[in-house]
């Protein structure tokens, strides 16, 4: 039997306490968490444990190609979770405590053991902090606004307060951690103490947050929804569950690989390693203002247009900072320029995913809010393939070694041209991509129908047969 779908008036309004709340969560969930695990993880492993980048590489990619098929596995389970608590913020909770101590669990490599007891030691700590701690945090996180709200422009602006948080989150996280466990000594040790210190700060963060947010949308009696299958395929039949897909690997290419390239371009082109919290402050600061002004932009302009007006900006950020690479000055106003496209693209890829969860439901008569979700975790996971595991593949490729000082011209070649070149690469990319995306103008249609209890002409037999079981 259909439960008839609320009105917008009923749910649409979001009180500013739960922005704040999501706010502050995401500042521990990504800022103090992902940003940590993924970004430095990478410069300790190569520059202080001496460990191969092309193994380091290869690690990583192995990992990330097996790793999208957990995010469809938590999709489904959190869309069949109900309890007074909601559907989502029960995974939240349970799901920090791991993952603060998966991130520290990844520098507690042990010295003395032999390389190859090392890199197991890497693989199993990093697939315990990635593939299932960061997935099973993730996934029911990102699908909270869908689950708040079921008004786009609401959604939108939960969205850029996150992408407000992620960076913020990320530079106090960063620019902490580095210039903290430098001056205690730059041992592993300290390295494990400063890590242990910001996972307390991600847990209070992330606790306070599931306590304030409150889930409101409940489109179907929980006892009715029975099927896993029906998840998996109402998202792999919505063909907007693709785009975010590739938006969000886009995305996390750009914010993996300059995180992640920024420390050895200022230690071998800019000769201090010291520059990189300058750098990624510029980055993560500027990516934060103009996630946030998707706030008021998205009121005024659809996702599409705004994406591609500043991905051009972005482009001609990108080769100003080309002009003079080794002025300090011209990187960090470059930087701050190409992250006008990048900045608005990470508050709208979110958006873009909640999305596309309304339009599975029309099309497929079928609704899986986590499971179409997934498509954000799973373009997150490809994009740390790209960003962080391909690149450093290249990087031991051309010859990169961390135990020396100097580096041979093939490697600093790569590491210069990934560095300058690759920004453009994806901001001419994502244009391409948002010139065939046209959600933003269906969208008030298809909500219109599924407020009726309609569905698209074009569902298939079995998902109309699913949407009169449900």
């Amino acid at each position: 039997m259909n439960q008839k779908p609320k009105t917008l008036s009923d749910f649409s309004k979001v009180p500013m306490k739960e922005k704040i709340a999501y706010f502050i969560g995401e500042c521990g969930s990504c800022g103090m968490f992902y940003y940590l695990t993924i970004t430095l993880s990478t410069y300790f492993y190569t520059d202080v444990m001496h460990i191969s980048a092309i193994t380091l590489g290869t690690i990583i990619i192995f990992s990330r190609m097996f790793d999208g098929v957990s995010d469809l596995i938590v999709g489904t389970l959190v869309d069949h979770t109900h309890t007074k608590w909601g559907k989502a913020r029960p995974w939240v909770f349970i799901s920090t405590f791991p993952y603060a101590l998966s991130m520290i669990l990844l520098y507690c490599i042990p010295a003395s053991w032999t390389s190859a007891h090392q890199v197991a030691y890497v693989i199993i700590t990093y697939n315990f902090a990635i593939t299932i701690c960061y997935t099973v945090e993730n996934i029911p996180w990102g699908s909270l606004p869908a689950l708040m709200t079921r008004d786009k422009v609401q959604r939108s602006q939960l969205h850029s307060v996150r992408m407000l948080a992620s960076p913020l989150g990320s530079a106090i996280g960063v620019s902490t951690a580095l210039p903290l466990i430098n001056a205690l000594g730059g041992k592993q040790s300290d390295w494990i103490l400063v890590m242990s210190i910001l996972a307390i700060v991600g847990i209070c963060c992330n606790v306070l947050a599931v306590v304030l947010i409150k889930e409101r949308v409940v489109m179907i009696d929980p006892k009715e929804k029975k099927s896993n299958k029906g998840d998996v395929l109402s998202a792999i039949h919505n063909p907007y569950w693709w785009v975010s897909i590739l938006i969000t690997l886009v995305w996390n290419t750009f914010i993996v690989a300059t995180s992640i390239l920024t420390p050895y371009y200022s230690k071998y082109f800019l000769n201090d390693s010291l520059i990189t919290t300058a750098i990624n402050n510029a980055q993560t600061i500027s990516l934060a203002i103009c996630a946030f002004s998707c706030y008021w932009l998205t009121k005024r302009w659809e996702k599409s247009t705004i994406l591609k007006f500043s991905m051009l900006i972005t482009i001609l950020g990108q080769i100003l900072l080309i002009t003079n690479p080794l002025s300090l000055t011209t990187i960090i106003v470059g930087t701050i320029i190409r992250c006008v496209g990048f900045g608005c693209m990470g508050a709208l890829m979110f958006a873009m995913a909640t999305d596309a969860i309304e339009y599975g439901h029309w099309y497929t008569g079928h609704r899986a809010e986590s499971t179409t979700y997934s498509a954000v975790g799973i373009g997150n996971k490809m994009g740390v393939l790209m960003g962080s595991g391909l690149l450093t593949i290249l990087l031991g490729m051309a010859g990169y070694d961390g135990s020396m000082q100097v580096q041979g011209d093939m490697a600093m070649n790569m590491i210069k041209m990934l560095y300058l070149w690759s920004p453009i690469a994806l901001a001419v990319i994502t244009v391409i991509i948002m010139m065939f995306y046209k959600l933003d103008e269906k969208y008030d249609a298809v909500l219109k129908d599924l407020n009726a209890n309609k569905f698209s002409p074009n569902v298939q037999l079995q998902y109309r047969e699913n949407a009169r079981s449900y």
